[in-house]
């Protein structure tokens, strides 16, 4: 009787398939030691549906073993398989380097390939907000924009690309409906006819109009991401903003206004430019490193991460803003569906299920005078920007 099988190591689990030649389909025991140390035993009896017409029975004897914690330390370590009478699992003994496992991703010494960070969106008719949407991110450190006008009828592509002081720093792409297929809708063609644009070195951050980076601890976005320069990636958790009871909009500015959130499980990832192999809207598609959290907790399956921690950043995502701007939002559409297709535009329950915040969160605060500051460089006109040239006084004082 001969074991037959096969052992690999991906994102941080030991997995597999075992079989005997004259028992097909029979569960396989396995015996598993690290280094010599005996460690554990476990079933081949997972199904793969790939297994069965090969000779593998009914196909159910895979299995997946969590590399240990204590085995993620870069360094080489052996393993060894077998079953009950000692034979060993075919790829076994093999030596095995971890550096990451189900909850950690080991720091190396990976060298960082650039620390420019370029801002990636795609917009229509966000003109009343792109101002401040870009003002408080150039005022993070953020140096570019690249920023997609998908068929707007307001006037923002026009605005930015006259404004002389964003040479340099925003580039607006057109992108009519004739640029893509519509049956894909303009958001992820957008992303995918940006990275001839983007460069490879450095950082990308893909967010909406409608979605802040705040950095609680960092003074600047390059502060925070040279803790995570040898990642592929890092995630960014959603706090989700509701209409903290405004029914109309008014001058100040949107981070000024909305002060009530809840927690949501979807982030939002900046990922390293030379390891991107696909944009997409949440988690992207990586070359090689696994993206992880602020904690080091890797994401290996889209929108099944850990629980979100908010330790040090989160992106505060004002989705609803005012009753009256949450109506013009609707009549907008979504920008990742074609026009005209089921739920291009948002249904009015979504605002009810979005507007469930008892949570008073003013992290953003931390920004406001850069965000005013950058407002009054870049967009002099911008109502914003004139407390920023014209600081309030403090009581008892006056300006001379």
């Amino acid at each position: 009787m001969t074991l037959l099988g096969e052992v690999s190591v991906v994102q941080g689990c030991i997995s597999g398939w075992a079989g005997w030649t004259d028992r097909p389909g029979a569960p396989v025991e396995l015996f598993v030691w690290f280094d010599g140390r005996f460690f554990g035993r476990l079933l081949a009896d997972e199904h793969r549906p790939d297994l069965g017409p090969g000779g593998g029975g009914d196909g159910h004897a895979t299995f997946d073993l969590p590399v240990p914690r204590a085995l993620v330390d870069g360094q080489a370590h052996e393993l060894r398989m077998a079953d009950g009478d000692g034979r060993m699992l075919p790829g076994t003994p093999r030596t095995i380097h971890a550096t990451d496992c189900a909850d950690h991703v080991l720091p190396t010494d990976t060298p960082s390939d650039g620390e420019d960070v370029v801002m990636l969106a795609i917009a229509r008719d966000e003109g009343r907000y792109i101002e401040e949407w870009i003002a408080h991110h150039h005022g993070l450190g953020i140096g570019r924009f690249v920023i997609y006008d998908n068929d707007s009828s307001d006037g923002m592509a026009q605005r930015l690309g006259g404004n002389p002081r964003l040479a340099g720093i925003v580039e607006v792409v057109p992108w009519p409906a004739g640029a893509f297929d519509p049956a894909e809708g303009p958001q992820r063609p957008a992303y995918r006819d940006a990275m001839s644009r983007l460069g490879r070195s450095g950082w990308v951050a893909i967010l909406d109009l409608d979605e802040f980076l705040v950095l609680k601890h960092d003074s600047s976005i390059h502060s925070m991401l040279r803790r995570y320069r040898d990642l592929s990636g890092i995630t960014i958790p959603w706090k989700v903003f509701g209409s903290s009871g405004l029914a109309a909009r008014d001058d100040r500015l949107v981070t000024e206004r909305f002060h009530y959130a809840m927690p949501a499980p979807l982030t939002k990832t900046i990922a390293r430019q030379m390891l991107l192999a696909e944009p997409i809207m949440h988690h992207h598609s990586m070359i090689e490193r696994p993206i992880a959290d602020e904690l080091r907790r890797p994401l290996y399956v889209p929108d099944r991460g850990p629980v979100p921690s908010y330790r040090s950043a989160q992106i505060n995502h004002y989705f609803t803003k005012s009753r009256e701007e949450w109506a013009e939002k609707r009549q907008r559409g979504r920008a990742g569906m074609p026009r005209g297709a089921p739920g291009f535009q948002r249904s009015e329950a979504q605002f009810y299920s979005h507007d469930q915040c008892i949570e008073f969160d003013r992290w953003i605060d931390r920004h406001a005078w850069t965000t005013r500051a950058a407002l009054d460089r870049l967009f002099p006109g911008h109502v914003g920007a004139e407390l920023a040239r014209h600081p309030p006084l403090l009581p008892g004082t006056d300006r001379n």
